[in-house]
């Protein structure tokens, strides 16, 4: 039983250490989306530094100058003035820096994600063999998902602000009754904030990996993943991500606080947007290989629950495939070649020959115009046909079901 716990236990955390090696498989693609993904928080940290915080200390200077100021003065109205242009140029500069790294974001989000999912199926492409191939597949249905869950997480933080609010507005003759409440549920809406992020980065995975979803379906697929197929490795996943962060962040309050040496503190935001490239790296990866795991564990879950059906169901449903298909292409061929000494409709001799035991049991289904339509066993099958048996189940493409010339 310890042992059996203890194996359980750290498969949980395999993924984690396949997403920790998955770059160093495919160095010559990960060293240039590395720095493709550092680049935004240099980007944003750096001109926090040398735009963002002058201008704000000179907007203060001047709005304690100009509550000193006589208002009729002309000092007064140079000073507004200046503090006028200094708020156009700070709106100016943190736009432009935001709708970059919002640009910048979204490629690399696409870029990370189609690099760790090529990588982890085997492929060792380059950056541009990866431009390229994400260009020309499913590169629509990640941009359609990660703009669905950024709106979604603004929303998100937006009602977590609201809450905020709320909390601070609380009267002091409220305090002990409502705010124990209030401050109760803003907690459990940031952990259920915190786990939205995580499986919007699963959510995306899943639109790179599977073709046919994107949006509000790669979501659900994603949820279904985390809360149904693996629960316990999707809670490991949203620890690690939030421990991650919560490691990384001192390195970003120093660097923004050291203002005795400008050079030094390049330097320390430098460090810090590489190190916020390899936790975003860390992220698509460990989000990818958990993807793939879960469906892979989900197929194998289907194919555990198929063996369990007794083989007596297997065969009967079998025959009712064939059968049903083999009667609508005779009826195709009929109508096609307009032939009169073709039935459409298939008369058919089932036997069944027990002697072989349940699980070699064979089907013989003989036409009586003397055709022979099909020969159909557990092993495979001959015929007349041309069916889809995986509608059913999935094993039955193992039924080699073609036309017999």
């Amino acid at each position: 039983m310890a042992a059996r716990t203890s194996a359980n236990f750290s498969s949980c955390f395999t993924f984690l250490k396949e997403a920790l090696v998955l770059p160093t498989q495919n160095p010559k693609l990960f060293t240039p989306v590395f720095l493709l993904i550092a680049l935004p928080s240099f980007l944003v940290l750096s001109t926090n530094v040398l735009f963002v915080q002058p201008l704000s200390m000179d907007m203060a200077e001047l709005a304690i100058k100009l509550q000193t100021t006589d208002p009729s003065s002309a000092e007064y109205r140079m000073i507004l003035e200046e503090l006028k242009h200094d708020v156009t140029q700070l709106i100016l500069v943190v736009v432009a820096v935001e709708l970059v790294a919002l640009v910048l974001g979204f490629v690399n989000q696409c870029v990370g994600f189609f690099a760790a999912s090529s990588t982890y199926s085997g492929d060792r492409y380059s950056l541009p063999e990866l431009l390229r191939k994400a260009m020309k597949g499913n590169l629509k249905g990640p941009l359609i998902t990660i703009a669905m869950v950024t709106v979604l997480r603004v929303t998100y933080m937006a009602l977590l602000g609201v809450l905020i609010y709320s909390v601070m507005q609380v009267q002091r003759h409220y305090l002990i009754k409502v705010l124990s409440v209030q401050v109760l549920l803003f907690v459990l809406c940031f952990l259920a904030f915190l786990y939205f992020n995580v499986v919007g980065m699963v959510s995306v995975a899943v639109s790179v990996g599977d073709t046919e979803r994107r949006g509000i379906r790669a979501l659900r697929q994603a949820w279904r993943l985390m809360t149904r197929v693996r629960r316990k490795e999707g809670l490991v996943l949203v620890v690690a991500i939030c421990l991650l962060s919560i490691a990384v962040s001192p390195v970003n309050l120093v660097a923004a606080a050291y203002t005795k040496n400008m050079v030094l503190g390049l330097c320390l935001l430098v460090v810090y947007a590489l190190l916020s490239g390899a936790e975003q790296l860390f992220y698509f990866a460990a989000a990818t290989v958990y993807y793939c795991q879960a469906m892979d564990s989900k197929g194998e879950a289907m194919d555990y629950a198929y063996a369990k059906i007794p083989t007596v169901i297997k065969t009967t449903t079998a025959l009712i495939v064939m059968l049903i298909t083999t009667r609508v292409l005779d009826k195709q061929h009929h109508e096609r070649f307009h032939s009169p000494g073709i039935t459409s409709s298939v008369d058919m001799f089932c036997s069944l020959s027990p002697e072989a035991g349940k699980r070699n049991r064979r089907i013989y289904c003989i036409q009586l115009s003397d055709r022979v339509l099909m020969d159909a066993s557990g092993d495979g099958a001959t015929g007349m046909m041309s069916c889809s048996p995986s509608l059913i189940w999935p094993e039955m493409h193992e039924l080699n079901c073609r036309w017999a010339v």
